[in-house]
């Protein structure tokens, strides 16, 4: 049985399709598609962080999600469905189905933040972040003829910027109640460990990676920030889950992440979309607006 997907995933993922050995007829099993949908490789192996035992993501960009075949389970939502499809040889073949309608909502939500005229930051959560990492940075496999516009305005780096601003806010706030000392410890520790996270976020995605959650936010601490949030990743990690998860380091290395942070906003021009979205919230000056792109 031949398969639509087989030959445009062994370009770009070879040696996932031969170390679980897979073959054109057993994806041609797993695939539940309309002609006019668009197919990408998404996920780790589309990022280039998959490990040996990383899944295969597909996502469909279409009309409306398809009724699921016998036995398949997974996750519905306002943006279509998510499904485990199926498994080869050991590989989980995951798909998410985004709805067009849906998607182009939200990417008209993301383009009105930071605009020209406008220093407003889109109200987008894990979903709406997840669907335009997916159709942003994913890697094209088949591509509908009126969908191309539409992956092209699924703005990454805007996401990234707008993701980072929101974070630094949570993060600030959360320091700001943790220093006010008016939390019993427990929710002293909870606020403070909030921050941290909030803090970390913003920053990796200051410097290029979208990351809305914390699957991959010590990897990529590790791998892209520098030192004052390395300190703060290791100051969090020593504390997790101990009492003393309010001790005076997080605090201090919370701080000291913070500053930096602003610093860099001022500093770095490649920034500048996040400063301007930050700039009403941290009365910022506004010396490299110009320079946004």
């Amino acid at each position: 049985m031949e398969s639509v997907l087989y030959e445009s995933l062994r370009t770009v993922i070879p040696h996932v399709l031969e170390r679980y050995d897979v073959r054109p007829g057993d994806l041609a099993e797993l695939e539940n598609f309309a002609a006019d949908d668009s197919i990408l490789l998404t996920g780790s192996q589309a990022r280039g962080e998959a490990t040996a035992t990383s899944d295969l993501d597909l996502t469909v960009i279409c009309a409306a999600p398809p009724a699921r075949r016998p036995g398949v389970r997974g996750y519905p939502s306002v943006f279509g469905d998510s499904v485990v499809a199926g498994q080869l040889n050991g590989l989980i073949v995951n798909v998410d189905y985004l709805r067009r309608d849906i998607l182009r909502a939200v990417c008209d939500a993301l383009a009105s933040s930071a605009g020209p005229s406008s220093s407003s930051i889109a109200n987008l959560g894990d979903l709406e972040l997840r669907a335009l990492e997916r159709a942003g940075s994913g890697i094209v496999l088949r591509l509908a003829a009126g969908d191309a516009d539409l992956v092209a305005r699924a703005d990454v780096q805007r996401a990234r910027a707008n993701t980072a601003a929101i974070a630094f806010i949570e993060g600030r706030s959360n320091l700001r109640a943790v220093e006010g000392g008016d939390l019993d410890p427990v929710s002293r520790a909870l606020r403070l460990h909030a921050a941290a996270e909030y803090l970390l976020i913003a920053e990796v995605n200051a410097l290029g990676s979208l990351t809305y959650n914390v699957k991959h936010l010590a990897s990529r601490v590790r791998k892209l920030a520098g030192p004052a949030y390395l300190e703060l990743l290791d100051a969090l990690a020593a504390a997790s889950g101990a009492t003393t998860s309010s001790r005076p380091d997080v605090l201090a290395s919370a701080r000291a992440a913070m500053e930096v942070f602003l610093a860099d906003l001022s500093a770095d021009p490649d920034r500048a979309l996040v400063r301007r979205m930050l700039r009403p919230v941290v009365n910022l000056p506004a010396k490299l607006d110009n320079r946004q792109g």
